[in-house]
């Protein structure tokens, strides 16, 4: 049986390492769950979204697929931070990164050492975790963790089947 609190940790390590390989400077957190706020930026926060559990053809009888959608959200600044749309051209060079990192992550690898051998429980077949896009864009949300900020927000959709014999 696979374990999930592990499976968002790993995602939480690949967050970080992604915003790493962009460049040097770029320093950031991500934690496993939602909601989170901190102050400093960037940083990564997720929750599970939806969860469909499906029974393929090809697999056992006893064993069914789940596939989790987790909203990963990169929490980018606050809306006023920098000078106009610094912030906003920033992220265009950050997604199309971190949808290469994710693409070549499939089986939630990371640098991180606890995390180096591939997800047992990752259903490879059919692509492993994928990241299905940006479903509403670049935008602002309410942050009252921190004094009622508007702070902008790229949310990543990811999709994980994992294994799990019943």
């Amino acid at each position: 049986m696979y374990d999930l609190d592990n499976i968002m940790l790993r995602l939480a390590a690949m967050e970080r390492e992604a915003l790493s390989t962009i460049t040097d400077t770029v320093v950031c957190d991500a934690v496993p769950y939602w909601p989170h706020t901190q102050e400093n930026f960037p940083y990564w926060w997720n929750r599970i979204t939806n969860l469909e559990i499906s029974q393929e053809p090809e697999l056992a009888g006893d064993v069914v697929i789940d596939t989790y959608t987790v909203d990963c959200g990169l929490v980018v600044a606050h809306l006023t931070a920098g000078y106009k749309g610094e912030m906003v051209t920033r992220v265009y060079t950050w997604i199309t990164r971190i949808l290469d990192y994710f693409n070549t992550h499939q089986d939630l690898t990371s640098a991180d050492p606890l995390y180096t051998a591939p997800c047992d429980y990752v259903w490879i077949e059919e692509g492993g975790a994928v990241l299905r896009g940006i479903p509403q864009g670049l935008r602002s949300l309410a942050n009252s963790g921190l004094g009622d900020t508007q702070q902008i927000v790229v949310v990543f959709q990811l999709e994980v089947p994992l294994l799990r014999q019943i």
